[in-house]
């Protein structure tokens, strides 16, 4: 989830439908993108996960399969 930019612009784009969730491993990042969205009145309209994608369960975090996945995957 990085930042967040594309998890608001996502939210942003609903106009308010539908839920954004956000996952994001690294726990620093995590905290920046929550003060990234309290700064940019987002915050309580994004769900944010500190665990990769792929960690996520259906039942326990999430209610259900996501209809839309965007995924970046980081080159080494």
């Amino acid at each position: 989830a990085g930042t967040g930019l594309l998890s608001m612009m996502a939210s942003r784009a609903m106009g308010g439908e539908g839920t954004v969730m956000a996952c994001e491993s690294y726990l620093p990042m995590v905290k920046l993108m929550k003060k990234v969205m309290r700064l940019n009145g987002m915050e309580g309209r994004i769900k944010v996960f500190n665990k990769r994608s792929d960690e996520l369960e259906v039942g326990i975090d999430i209610s259900s399969r996501a209809d839309v996945l965007a995924i970046y995957i980081k080159k080494r």
